[in-house]
Formats: C-alpha cells, structure tokens, sequence
C-alpha cells in the first residue's frame, strides 16, 4: 500500500463517504485485510445483537466500543500508531458498511433488520471471535456458499466493494443458498449502487484457473464463474469492473 499520505490526511474526519479506498489508504492495508477486518467487524455485531441497528443509539454506542477494541486487539499493527479520532470515525464507517449491506439483505428477504436467534447464532459462527495473528486466514469454519465473500473492483479509479454471497440471492430462497438461488440481477444492483456501474460504458471480468482474463456477459457466465470459483477452494471471490474499450 501507498507509504505517503498527504498532509492533513488524518486530520480531516468529517468525510461524508469514506470509501473501502479510502479506509485501505489510510490503514495501509490490501483487500486481503480488509476483507477480513470487515468479516470481523461483521462477526462481532452479529454477536452482540447490534447488526442492523443505528449506531447512534446509547446501547449500541457502548457496545461498539467493544466491539472496535476487540478488532484492535486483533489488528494491532493495523491500528496502533493511527490518530484516535480518525481511527474511530474509520471503525464507524466499516460498521456502517457492514449495517448497510445486511439490511439491502433483509430488505429484500422481507426480513427483521437484526440478526437474533438462531440466524445470529449461525452468523456469529462464521467466525471465531478469539484473538487469531494478523491477516490469517480463517481455516477451521465450514466452508459455504454463505461464508463466502466478494470483493468487486473498479479498475479505473481504484473505487471497490465488498459485499457476501447472499446478498445475491433471490427473495424466499435464502435458507439454503446454491448457484442456482443466485440472482445476476442482484448482483449488477450491488455494483450500481457500490460503485455506480454503468452496462453501457463498464464490462465485468474475472480472472479463471488458468490465468486467464473471462469477461461476465451474461447470468450464465456469472453463475459458471462463481461455480469455477467454489470448486477451486477460494473462500473470497473477485471480480473486476473496468470501462470498455473503444
């Protein structure tokens, strides 16, 4: 990750929208990381009954500072030498992002908001909440189309998003998520909404086995992609978006 930042960087909290650049930039951080702070962050509202919820309600306030010193514990080079009050409004805006993409989930699902009960039990198991090295990869948790995340890019203007498998599936399948729950039309949404994609001016691509460079036309190559990526083991998937060629 870039080295220098530009004077004042850390000084200027009252950013309207702190995108995932944004947040990586100043935590020096790749997408590898980020994507398992945000699995983290996730993983612990989860637990303490606050996913979906606002966060500028007084119980959910103190349970996210928690919450954000339990990430810290767990990331601490990540973490240790940024100033405070930027460090707080950075583990804010990835709280928000985790609220953000689960209720676009209940939203469709036609679900409650909070995650309670068994299915806070079962995102809560997603991932061990005990302390784990830097950067390591969670090995020891079931591996399913529901644990998977996605990390979308745009090339052009360094923009990305992050989002889970399920946040594609079609509305009253989300029980038991296959390839076939999965909605192309969902996706595409995520990638408007994320990082204002435009099929007439963007095309989607991800890079298969053998190296090779495949562009997404269609739901069938889409679904064929996740379905390649599934069976190759990967536990994050990712696919760029870049402007069309001439």
């Amino acid at each position: 990750m870039e080295d220098d930042l530009p004077a004042g960087f850390y000084e200027y909290v009252d950013r309207k929208n702190w995108g995932i650049d944004l947040i990586q930039r100043g935590l020096r951080i790749n997408n590898d990381l980020y994507t398992t702070i945000y699995t983290a962050m996730e993983t612990e509202m989860s637990s303490h009954n606050i996913l979906g919820n606002k966060l500028n309600q007084i119980t959910v306030k103190n349970k996210l500072h928690i919450i954000f010193a339990n990430i810290q514990c767990r990331f601490p080079t990540t973490f240790e030498n940024i100033p405070d009050a930027w460090r707080e409004k950075c583990l804010t805006a990835i709280a928000q992002k985790c609220n953000y993409n689960m209720r676009r989930r209940a939203t469709r699902s036609g679900s409650p908001c909070q995650l309670t009960g068994s299915r806070g039990q079962a995102a809560a198991g997603d991932m061990p909440l005990r302390s784990e090295p830097e950067g390591k990869q969670m090995s020891n948790r079931p591996r399913t189309l529901d644990t998977i995340t996605v990390l979308i890019n745009m090339v052009t203007g360094g923009q990305s998003t992050i989002c889970r498998i399920r946040d594609f599936v079609k509305e009253g399948l989300s029980d038991s998520i296959t390839v076939e729950s999965l909605a192309y039309d969902q996706f595409l949404t995520v990638l408007q909404e994320d990082i204002q994609f435009d099929m007439t001016k963007h095309i989607i691509s991800y890079c298969c086995t053998n190296g090779l460079t495949v562009p997404i036309a269609n739901e069938r190559s889409w679904k064929a992609a996740i379905g390649e990526m599934y069976i190759e083991g990967l536990d994050r998937f990712v696919f760029h978006v870049d402007e069309k060629s001439e």
